[in-house]
């Protein structure tokens, strides 16, 4: 049973990851549920409000949930009607009202509508932010003695499909609060082979000098680098506001980043001292005010004060999304509410 459940667990995880946790009007929640072999989605109260007629289904974003009919994807509203015909060869969710889609191995973005916004042109993407997403173009690889490199560039499109400035990075992640971190192209004998991240800002400027060995994206001011062996975080002005000597950390969520060291997990405040010890088998960000968290083998949610707001009892948990939980108690899936109480059981 939990081999079967998996494909949802992970759809509802690689979703939530995807900003897809936006909020919305309380009549369109809609949660994914496999009732039957098939897939469905439940309404906040846990009641059936789209039948499970399709072979797969993902959380919802924006009023629109991505679903699977035999080999193909596409969207459905908060009635079960499409939006966007399942043309598509995989979608994901939905961000500023735009979506990724990939059709011919080649991937692009559509509106809520189902137009194609941005032209299926690219062969990476990353979810729109601020504006633009990043994106990367099928160029092909170099040779340079006996070692090929890819020879793309990541650059950045707007909603239209049009590129605000030069496609000129080894690597890019999407816009936060005005800034997103870029990898500047290296070269050997003429070939790109990657190079130091940095910032730029929605011009294509460089907000700050390109230092690091990784850098993530913004997140309630702080961003994550990692210079050499250590892991810090810093403002927006590029200067340091404290390091995490951990083994691993994660970008920040409601006053919190997850912190790991010796195979134990906690969390840090915005000033780097710990919120909450490191002592959790595992653990996942906070969201809607709760963190998963795992002791003894089981999973529960912890407040942001590291007390158990519902004691480990399950053999999964997943982000809170929009109110609910999905989790695996007992050999069943079933989704929570903050209070820990299920609204639905498989």
């Amino acid at each position: 049973m939990l081999r079967l459940l998996a494909p949802l667990l992970i759809a509802t995880l690689a979703a939530l990851a995807a900003g897809s946790a936006r909020a919305q009007p309380a009549d369109t929640l809609r949660y994914p549920v496999r009732v039957g072999g098939r897939f469905g989605y439940v309404d906040r109260a846990g009641r059936l409000a789209i039948a499970a007629t399709f072979d797969e289904a993902r959380a919802f974003s924006e009023g629109r949930g991505a679903v699977r009919v035999g080999r193909l994807w596409g969207f459905v509203d908060a009635g079960g009607r499409f939006a966007v015909e399942p043309t598509y060869e995989s979608a994901y969710a939905f961000s500023e009202s735009l979506a990724r889609v990939r059709r011919g191995g080649r991937i692009g973005f559509v509106d809520r509508a189902g137009r194609v916004a941005v032209p299926l042109d690219f062969e990476a993407a990353y979810n729109v932010a601020g504006g633009l997403a990043p994106v990367r173009r099928p160029n092909g690889t170099r040779r340079v003695l006996f070692v090929r490199y890819r020879a793309a560039r990541w650059g950045y499109v707007d909603a239209a499909g049009r590129f605000p400035f030069a496609e000129r990075f080894s690597g890019a992640r999407v816009f936060s609060e005005g800034l997103a971190p870029v990898r500047v192209v290296r070269r050997v004998a003429g070939v790109a082979v990657g190079g130091r991240w940095g910032f730029i800002d929605r011009q294509g400027r460089f907000a700050f000098p390109e230092r690091y060995e990784t850098a993530y994206s913004f997140s309630e001011g702080l961003a994550l680098v990692r210079d050499g062996r250590r892991l810090r975080f810093i403002d927006r002005a590029g200067r340091p506001r404290f390091e995490a000597p951990y083994a691993f950390a994660a970008s920040f969520s409601d006053g919190r980043a997850r912190v790991a060291d010796r195979g134990r997990y906690g969390f840090v405040d915005t000033t780097g001292a710990v919120a909450i010890p490191l002592r959790f088998e595992a653990a996942g960000d906070f969201s809607d005010g709760l963190a998963a968290a795992s002791e003894n083998g089981r999973w529960g949610y912890l407040g942001p004060d590291g007390a158990w707001v519902i004691p480990p009892r399950f053999a999964r948990a997943a982000a809170f999304h929009d109110g609910l939980a999905y989790v695996t108690e007992d050999g069943r899936a079933a989704y929570v509410d903050a209070s820990g109480r299920a609204v639905w059981r498989e």
